[in-house]
């Protein structure tokens, strides 16, 4: 009996779908009747939850199971936008 067997092909285990949340806040501002500033703020993964990539699936190399790659850790984002 092996410890790991070669898995069916587009098989990778019971994992669920990524995990992401996404924010965005906003608020604007009027200075004259035809002039007016916006300031945005987002952020992207806000929990900065890892969503790891797929393990290596080559069954005796030297990453097999290994997951090498995960997405971006979270990303906060700022604006200004001057209308006139």
């Amino acid at each position: 009996m092996l410890a790991f067997e070669t898995p069916a092909s587009f098989a990778f285990g019971n994992a669920d779908g990524r995990i992401n949340f996404d924010f965005s806040m906003g608020k604007s501002v009027q200075f004259a009747e035809s002039a007016s500033a916006q300031f945005r703020a987002e952020t992207f993964n806000a929990f900065n939850h890892p969503d790891f990539g797929l393990p290596g699936t080559v069954l005796g190399a030297a990453g097999f199971g290994v997951m090498s790659s995960a997405t971006d850790a979270r990303v906060l984002q700022f604006g200004l936008r001057i209308v006139f």
